[in-house]
C-alpha cells in the first residue's frame, strides 16, 4: 500500500488512491484513478469505471472503454477492446484498433499498425512498417533497417547505427559511442556516466545515480529517496519516502 505515493503529485490532485503515483492535473475527473493517469478538462467520461484512467476526449463513441483511450470521430462501429482510436480504415478486423491507412498490404495485420509502400512482400507479424532499403530476409516485427546497420542477425529488425558495438545485438536496438563495454542484453545505449556494471535490459542511468540496486537502469534524478527503487523509476524532489512494493 505504500506504492500509493510513490512518484509525484502535482497540485490539484484528486486526493485517493494514486497507485502509480503519476500526476493528476487540475481538472480531473472526480474518482479513483488506478494510475493516476490524468484526465483532462472537458472530458466527458463514459459511465463507468475507468481502469487506467486515461482521458476520454469529446465525442467519444457510446460503449465501455476499458482503458479509457479516447475514440474520436469516424470510429468502427464495434468494440474496441484497448479503446485505442480507430480512424477511417480498411474494411477488416483492428484486434487492437490501431489504424489501417490506404494501401496496406492485402494480408492480416495481426496488430494491425500500418504499412507504408515499398514493404518487403512477406507477412508481418506486428504489421510494423518497413521503408526502403531494409535488409533483405525477415524482419521478424517488420521494424526497419536502414543503411549501414551491421551485417548480423537483427531479430527485431531495430536499425543499428554507425559506430555500434560490433556483436550480435539481441534486440537490434543500437549502441551509441562511449557505451560501457559489456553485456549489453537488449543493446539499448548506455550514455556516459553510467553505473559500471551489467545492466540486465541496459536501460542508461545518467550521472548522479542513487549508489543503490537499479534493477532496470532507468534513471534516477537528483533529489531521489535513497532506497531501493524496484522499478527504478524517477523520484523527483519532494516525493514521500517509501518502498515501491
Amino acid at each position: 500500500m505504500a506504492a500509493y505515493a510513490m512518484a509525484p503529485n502535482v497540485k490539484g490532485v484528486v486526493k485517493g488512491c494514486l497507485r502509480n503515483g503519476i500526476p493528476n492535473v487540475k481538472g480531473v475527473v472526480k474518482g479513483c484513478l488506478r494510475n493516476g493517469i490524468p484526465d483532462v478538462k472537458g472530458v466527458r467520461e463514459v459511465k463507468g469505471c475507468l481502469r487506467n484512467s486515461i482521458s476520454n476526449v469529446k465525442r467519444v463513441s457510446k460503449g465501455c472503454l476499458r482503458n479509457g483511450i479516447p475514440n474520436v470521430k469516424g470510429v468502427v462501429k464495434g468494440y474496441l477492446r484497448n479503446g485505442i482510436r480507430n480512424v477511417r480504415v480498411g474494411k477488416g478486423c483492428l484486434r487492437n484498433g490501431i489504424p489501417n491507412v490506404k494501401r496496406v498490404g492485402k494480408e492480416c495485420l495481426r496488430n494491425d499498425i500500418l504499412n507504408v509502400k515499398g514493404v518487403v512482400k512477406r507477412c508481418l507479424h506486428n504489421g510494423i512498417p518497413n521503408v526502403k532499403g531494409v535488409v533483405k530476409g525477415c524482419l521478424r516485427n517488420g521494424i526497419p533497417n536502414v543503411k549501414g546497420v551491421v551485417k548480423a542477425c537483427l531479430r527485431n529488425g531495430i536499425p543499428n547505427v554507425k559506430g555500434v558495438v560490433k556483436g550480435c545485438l539481441r534486440n537490434g536496438i543500437p549502441n551509441v559511442k562511449g557505451v560501457v563495454r559489456g553485456c549489453l542484453r537488449n543493446g539499448i545505449p548506455n550514455v556516459k556516466g553510467v553505473v559500471r556494471g551489467c545492466l540486465p535490459n541496459d536501460i542508461p542511468t545518467i550521472k548522479r545515480v542513487v549508489k543503490g540496486c537499479l534493477r532496470n537502469g532507468i534513471p534516477n534524478v537528483k533529489g531521489v529517496v535513497k532506497e531501493c527503487l524496484r522499478y527504478d523509476m524517477p523520484n523527483f524532489k519532494g516525493v514521500v519516502k517509501v518502498h515501491v512494493f
